[in-house]
């Protein structure tokens, strides 16, 4: 997930009860929001554990830690090109730390978190579905 901001808060617990009961993707379609958007948003309903319609730190370091794990098919603690698939080659490179064609865990999740640090653009230490479509936005328009 790549970073961004906007802003968030709690729903009522009926209103949370009735998301929870429709089903993130159902409630997309019903919005009428584009499929990516779409995407985006079942991701962070999956990465917001505590419901609080907010991506704290610790939200989005497990999220990445399972993402990475997820993605680590031959359980070697790395990721290589192989193992990503389909891939813009130009998004490996500034990952890839040490510049040996692998992303350790250490890499990914360093990071990760200064893409949630940049994401942040109120600076309360969480993400909000704004900031984090934001920050899609954003690096979607730095690769091209």
């Amino acid at each position: 997930m790549t970073p961004r901001a906007g802003a968030g808060g709690a729903l009522p617990a009926m209103a949370l009860a009735l998301l929870l009961a429709t089903g993130p993707a159902a409630l997309a379609q019903q919005s009428g929001l584009s499929s990516a958007l779409q995407r985006e948003r079942l991701a962070f309903e999956i990465a917001d554990t505590d419901g609080d319609l907010l991506i704290s730190r610790g939200e989005f370091a497990r999220d990445a830690a399972a993402g990475f794990s997820s993605l680590d098919t031959d359980g070697s603690l790395t990721l290589t090109p192989a193992e990503l698939g389909e891939h813009d080659p130009a998004l490996f490179g500034p990952v890839d730390g040490d510049g040996n064609g692998e992303l350790t865990f250490n890499e990914v999740m360093t990071y990760k978190m200064q893409a949630f640090e940049a994401a942040d653009t109120d600076g309360d230490g969480q993400l909000s579905f704004d900031e984090m479509v934001g920050a899609a936005e954003d690096q979607l328009g730095a690769a091209q």
